[in-house]
């Protein structure tokens, strides 16, 4: 099984996605040839065991290959339907989320 069979299964088995700004199959492509070292933490074998550590602590693996559903939400990606989200749409939520948080509440 190649690496990025092993990818894609890895991700599919833990419910996964792969960043929609880095070119998946590039940045495994640029792995292979690096002898599955992951690029972000030398020592580190990719796929290694941290991937999943790393997605439940911060959303995401250290090189960003692999992110939770949660990260695309939160970084506005996609909306909470898991509808990929337009460049357009994505920075008019973004703005909105901000304009949100520096609002004071009335009570």
């Amino acid at each position: 099984m190649s690496l990025w069979e092993e990818t894609l299964a890895f991700k599919e088995k833990h419910g996964l996605f792969f960043h929609p700004l880095h070119n998946p199959q590039k940045r495994i492509i640029d792995i292979e040839r690096n002898d599955r070292k992951c690029p972000c933490w030398p020592g580190r074998r990719c796929i290694c065991d941290q991937v999943l550590n790393d997605c439940k602590e911060k959303g995401a693996c250290a090189c960003l290959l692999f992110v939770t559903r949660e990260y695309l939400i939160k970084w506005c990606y996609v909306d909470r339907n898991g509808r990929v989200l337009s460049e357009k749409e994505r920075k008019l939520l973004i703005k909105k989320r901000e304009k949100n948080k520096n609002e004071i509440p009335l009570h």
